[in-house]
């Protein structure tokens, strides 16, 4: 058996600490993985985040069948091509609908996939949607 070490961790919800003896190669990955959190808790504190706005997404059909993913252009002031985007709706979608992945696909120009059910009867849906980019500070 190798080397071994005797660590304490200390719960952050109880403030118990337990004892309990790891090897050298467990405590080099718990070293790892504690540098890891710490560097993507940087990170996340050296980005920043702009509210673009609220845009409303809107689908409508009368009757349709349209099983898959419609992609919907949005305007989108402000924002530019390649930009890290993020959308979320303000409620919950119907069932069936499902947002993708937003891309900024232009200057101003933002592409919205939505995931539409196989059938939609009656007027469509409309959603509103926060817009959002991060961009590294400084």
């Amino acid at each position: 058996m190798g080397d071994v070490v005797r660590v304490w961790q200390r719960d952050m919800m109880t403030g118990r600490e337990t004892a309990r003896d790891i090897s050298i190669g467990e405590l080099s990955d718990v070293v790892s993985e504690i540098a890891r959190a710490r560097a993507v808790e940087e990170t996340r504190e050296r980005i920043i985040r702009t509210h673009l706005g609220d845009y409303e997404v809107r689908v409508e059909a009368l009757v349709a069948l349209s099983l898959g993913v419609r992609n919907y252009l949005l305007d989108v002031p402000g924002l530019d091509r390649g930009a890290d985007v993020a959308v979320r709706p303000h409620a919950p979608l119907p069932n069936g609908y499902l947002i993708g992945t937003p891309c900024a696909v232009a200057d101003g120009k933002l592409s919205i996939p939505v995931v539409n059910p196989a059938l939609t009867i009656g007027g469509g849906i409309r959603f509103t949607v926060a817009v959002t980019i991060d961009a590294p500070a400084g």
